[in-house]
């Protein structure tokens, strides 16, 4: 017979040094480690609630805020930078996909930080986009759209040559995913 998870066997708190992980490989430090929680839960996560905070879809709605700064951040790269609405949707497309996204996550770590469920053992792809927009839209609502930017090009997911993980990268906008 099976029996329902509870919050801690669906997905156990994690230790205070995968929160260290995380925000030392986004460079940004959160004031309330819940809300760093709630986005690193699986988007199918069984956790509902942590702390004072309401998760009844795991990660999915920070994903949603995350998304939206994420194209935020993008345009208002593009636009100081003076170029042309083509360009803002190569920009777009490249930097904001989900291939993108996963590929970014991978390459700094972010996967083995994910509170998945115990038996799993590999982050899928759509969990790994969940847990990056996630991220951006926990940094959002513990802070600014400022910390947001910097945590944008922390990661890379600016079009210009970016420092990840001490390696040198560039997002080819002329490259199809």
């Amino acid at each position: 017979m099976a029996t329902a998870m509870t919050d801690q066997q669906a997905s156990p708190i994690p230790k205070a040094d995968s929160f260290q992980g995380v925000q030392s490989i986004i460079k940004y430090w959160f004031k309330s480690l819940d809300i760093l929680r709630e986005a690193m839960q699986e988007e199918e996560s069984q956790v509902h609630s942590i702390g004072n905070r309401i998760a009844p879809e795991g990660n999915r709605r920070l994903a949603v805020i995350g998304d939206a700064v994420l194209r935020l951040a993008l345009a208002e790269h593009w636009y100081e930078a003076g170029q042309n609405t083509e360009r803002f949707d190569r920009i777009l497309s490249k930097c904001n996909s989900n291939h993108t996204l996963a590929r970014i996550g991978r390459l700094v770590g972010l996967d083995q930080y994910i509170n998945a469920f115990p038996f799993e053992s590999f982050v899928s792809h759509p969990t790994m986009v969940f847990i990056m927009k996630a991220i951006l839209g926990a940094v959002y609502l513990d802070s600014n759209m400022e910390c947001v930017k910097e945590v944008v090009n922390i990661l890379g997911l600016t079009p210009v040559e970016s420092q990840v993980m001490g390696g040198n990268w560039e997002l080819d906008l002329h490259d199809k995913d």
